[in-house]
């Protein structure tokens, strides 16, 4: 399950994510069966998040930062 602290941060939208990102380079984000479908995710950076199992059907992820996440179901 995906850590809540992390999912709150990311429901802030993706200006309050990167910047957490940017703050926090060393944790591995945690959003394991997150579900975020049709969510605006245009330049987020999920560099090396763990994405296994999230809902990201029709999500918005251009541009998105995805080098070393762990694949999600799309």
């Amino acid at each position: 399950m995906a850590n809540e602290e992390h999912l709150a941060i990311l429901t802030q939208g993706v200006k309050a994510w990167n910047k957490w990102r940017l703050e926090n380079p060393t944790i591995r984000s945690d959003l394991i069966k997150a579900d975020r479908n049709w969510a605006d995710f245009i330049e987020a950076n999920f560099s090396r998040a763990d994405l296994r199992w999230a809902n990201l059907v029709e999500a918005d992820l251009g541009e998105a930062k995805l080098i070393t996440a762990d694949e999600a179901e799309c």
